[in-house]
């Protein structure tokens, strides 16, 4: 043995292994004490077979319907690719399950393609049910007698970011579905029909006590139908019915409540080989963001996202739960998310506790040592009020005139979404124009630095998208097609721009539509020449404005404006010599009605006349609108203008004010000067309005009379009027109430400024009434006359009041 050990070693080895492979797990294991008590270990089986079910479903669709009657149903799927491996006998880990690319959209059965909707983008989510504690337990000796040796098992989620996205057509859908379920359910399951027709029966061909009878038997726990038959065979005597049923029938079988023991742990699916005594969610982020698809929108109103989430919840209705909060919203006017609650880290726990046999307590605790930043500004106000209406409308079936659909229900859910445009653009430069759209990403340098050779190539490949819009017409259009998954790129920094060309005029530089505002480009014109007296330089002006209460109108027009704050209408004669022999147009502006002069006749004559029953009474003023040398803002104008009579000249004159107000465009470049060619590009408002208003704040009709003049009237409560009177001149104002013949006076000065003063009426009985007036001069030189009471009284308690002067009967 000693000379040659290692031939021996083989032997001790191979028979290691014989004896190994001998051992049956199946046999009676040893049964080790401690101290009197003996206790059997669980035995622990090393090598064997162990019962494993693996499922792997490739592409299943879960598919539910909001309406089983209707072919073209709006419907929800869930998809993804499943793979469950179930072990009974393993309690550690029982059950696992794995969702590869789950998703859930919504879309409209047999049109899926075309009209789907993402609710939940593509996830993986894995499902695990398993244990925590110790499988052999140490020997304890007799304290470890009634051990139990139960693992607790904890159903664990886990996924890396789940972004929902839930509009309101969604909520509705799943709200018709919830609704329909229960009588799907029961039509679906088999006799129910035929369980309810036999019922039917019972109640129509028995009478009451027979019934009653039936009931109380019913009550043992037999069938309907056994409890009838007892009864005819006993001759409706009821304890015999009891005993016959004890006898002949037999009950049904009831689920009895199964009596825990004070030690076990309360479960999830108690009694089954996959119960669990808590559910826990871990993940990076979940995101949900709120859709606003109703009537005239399909655009992102709220995001609430939960970073770090850890969530608990046990089966005794204890939880907790641990992440960092932070919600947006998304302001419609400026394209862009801005944040409502900033990123808040708190940790959050409930319990419940009972009191008694039914009473329960819930308590909630919330812990964090962040300061909550919450930030409210007046769009997101405006925005609440806007949805908070349309939804409520919308909801309710309000825009119905008939008072039976004011009701409270539920749109219908097969009611087919309209597809929203959420760009528009209208002409009302005088010319055609054409334009095409392109998307250009800032996110980072590299974009920057690549824009031109990708605008390039943008170029090439969007000269077929040119689109043509006329003078007058609105094409609504689009930056991306409508996609499965729903305003994705709302959060990447983007810039949708619009490209036009005007019919006569070179291509603009592209204008970005995404903000709310006013825009302009200078653009020259096709021809150069050097004479410049066929098409000068324009000056084109892009307003961007919501229309609704989501779609964008973008309005091509030049930067001369015109607009009426007349009484009644006027027609404004254009006459266009300047660029061509004889050109001359005119169109008509309605009261409060403001309208841009066409690119072509910026420059051109400009007269007006009252428009007044769409007759020509009147003739056009003398005085032509100048607005060319009014270069800065300080160099605002008004001048008053009078329109004669065409039918007879004794007839007073129709005067009004013309008032030149440069916007704040940037200054003229060139040097403009007697002799200079250049063109002085139109960055101007012109109004037409009285010369003098006369505005009642009183609660009673105020009649008033220009002295000299067969000039009188009244102004309702509330009101307003204008007076067409020489300004340039001195006047008098007469004022007087009904039941006051006393009267007061205003004298009013050429080129007066803004004042207050108080005139004195007086009743029949010589007692005086004092009202305030205050004159304010606004565009210029226009007079505005405001009467008012010095006293006022609001009531904002919602019950009528009665009051009088102190020493007055």
């Amino acid at each position: 043995d000693t000379e040659n050990p290692r031939p021996v070693q083989p032997e001790n080895v191979q028979e290691k292994k014989e004896i190994s492979k001998m051992i049956d797990f199946n046999e009676e294991p040893l049964y080790p004490t401690a101290g009197v008590v003996t206790r059997r270990n669980p035995v622990i089986q090393t090598s064997g077979p162990v019962f494993e079910l693996k499922l792997n479903i490739t592409d299943s669709e879960v598919v539910m319907l909001a309406d089983t009657a209707q072919w073209e149903s709006s419907a929800v799927i869930l998809r993804s690719t499943t793979v469950l491996a179930f072990r009974p006998a393993w309690k550690e880990r029982p059950l696992s399950c794995n969702l590869n690319n789950a998703e859930v959209f919504s879309c409209v059965l047999g049109k899926e393609e075309e009209t789907a909707l993402s609710i939940i983008d593509p996830v993986t989510i894995n499902l695990e049910i398993w244990g925590r504690g110790e499988v052999v337990p140490a020997s304890k000796g007799l304290l470890d007698v009634n051990e139990d040796t139960d693992v607790e098992r904890i159903a664990d989620i886990q996924l890396q970011q789940l972004n929902i996205r839930l509009s309101y057509h969604d909520a509705i859908m799943f709200r018709h579905i919830l609704n329909s379920l229960p009588k799907q359910a029961q039509e679906a399951l088999a006799g129910s029909a035929e369980t309810r027709v036999e019922d039917a029966n019972l109640q129509l061909e028995h009478p009451a006590n027979v019934r009653s009878q039936i009931e109380q038997l019913a009550s043992l726990g037999f069938s309907k139908q056994d409890c009838l038959k007892a009864l005819q065979n006993s001759g409706n005597q009821l304890d015999d019915a009891a005993l016959w049923l004890t006898q002949n029938a037999s009950p049904q079988r009831t689920p009895s409540p199964t009596k825990s023991k004070p030690s076990e742990i309360e479960m999830f699916l108690g009694n089954t080989a996959v119960s669990f005594s808590s559910i826990q969610l871990k993940t990076s982020c979940v995101n949900l963001v709120v859709i606003d698809d109703c009537k005239d929108a399909d655009c992102p109103l709220l995001e609430l996202s939960l970073a770090s989430l850890h969530l608990k919840q046990k089966y005794d209705r204890c939880g907790s739960l641990f992440s960092t909060i932070s919600s947006s919203y998304y302001n419609r006017a400026l394209s862009a998310w801005e944040p409502c609650v900033e990123p808040w880290q708190c940790a959050v726990d409930w319990t419940s506790t009972k009191l008694g046999s039914s009473g329960t307590r819930n308590t909630i605790n919330i812990k964090s040592v962040d300061v909550v930043n919450i930030n409210i500004t007046s769009a997101m106000l405006e925005l609440y009020r806007v949805v908070r209406a349309n939804w409520g409308e919308d909801y309710y079936n309000q825009s119905t005139d008939e008072p039976l659909y004011n009701i409270p229900q539920t749109p219908p859910a097969f009611r087919r979404r309209t597809p929203f445009v959420p760009f528009a653009l209208h002409n009302t430069t005088g010319c055609t124009l054409m334009f095409h759209t392109q998307v250009i990403a800032t996110d980072n340098r590299k974009d920057r630095r690549n824009r031109d050779q990708s605008s390039s190539l943008q170029d090439q490949e969007e000269v077929k998208d040119w689109k043509k819009v006329e003078n007058g017409e609105t094409a609504p259009f689009m930056f991306a097609n409508r996609g499965k998954q729903r305003h994705q790129n709302t959060h990447q920094h983007q810039l949708h721009q619009v490209i036009v060309r005007v019919d006569g005029w070179r291509e603009v530089k592209p204008v970005s539509v995404d903000k709310v505002g006013t825009f302009f480009r200078n653009v020259n014109a096709l021809r150069n020449t050097s004479s410049l007296t066929e098409i000068p330089p324009a000056r084109v002006v892009f307003q961007v404005s919501l229309e609704g209460s989501a779609r964008k109108l973008i309005t091509v027009r030049s930067a001369l404006e015109i607009e009426n704050k007349l009484a009644v209408p006027l027609k404004i004669r254009l006459e266009n010599t300047a660029l061509k022999v004889a050109d001359v147009k005119e169109f008509e502006l309605l009261p409060r009605a403001k309208l841009p002069v066409p690119i072509l006749y910026c420059w051109a004559k400009m007269t007006a006349r009252p428009f007044v029953a769409n007759s020509y009474q009147w003739k056009f003023s003398d005085k032509q609108v100048h607005w060319c040398h009014i270069l800065d803002s300080s160099d605002n104008s008004l001048e008053l203008h009078e329109s004669q009579h065409a039918v007879s000249p004794k007839t007073p004159p129709y005067r009004f004010c013309v008032a030149v107000r440069r916007l704040g465009f940037p200054q003229e470049a060139l040097a403009i000067g007697p002799g200079s060619k250049a063109w002085v590009q139109p960055a101007h408002l012109i109004t037409f309005l009285p010369p003098v208003t006369l505005i009642n704040l009183l609660p009673c009709q105020l009649q008033f009379s220009l002295q000299g003049t067969s000039n009188n009237g009244e102004v309702k409560p509330g009101s307003e009027t204008p007076l067409l009177i020489d300004t340039s001149a001195l006047y008098v104002l007469d004022f007087y109430l009904e039941n006051f013949p006393g009267i007061g006076s205003l004298i009013m000065q050429p080129g007066t400024s803004a004042f207050e003063a108080r005139i004195k009426l007086s009743d029949n009985k010589s007692r005086p009434l004092y009202l305030n007036i205050k004159v304010s001069v606004r565009y210029g030189g226009s007079v505005f006359i405001t009467v008012f009471a010095p006293y006022w009284i609001v009531n904002k308690t919602g019950l009528p009041m009665l009051f009088k002067q102190e020493g007055d009967k």
